[in-house]
């Protein structure tokens, strides 16, 4: 669980695996990037679900706000079987 000092595993536990992604600056302006699951969905606009680490009652708030703010964004239904 997410205890605020570990970023990744913050990263790791958000409703969305489309969400799952950081881009920090290193003291010389150089970036580094971290997606776990990539970035294909992100670019394809493309919700999936995290049910291993994230409340379904959740993502299903977070994608009903954002497909009224997005309506082009293709989200997937929460899985059904456990995961």
């Amino acid at each position: 669980m997410f205890d605020g000092r570990d970023p990744v595993a913050g990263i790791r536990g958000f409703a969305a695996k489309t969400c799952c992604f950081a881009v920090t600056a290193d003291d010389d302006g150089g970036l580094t990037t971290y997606a776990p699951h990539g970035y294909e969905d992100l670019f394809g606009r493309k919700v999936v679900p995290n049910p291993v680490l994230a409340p379904r009652d959740v993502y299903l708030a977070k994608t009903q706000r954002w497909s009224e703010e997005w309506p082009s964004l293709i989200v997937q239904p929460w899985p059904t079987v456990n995961v």
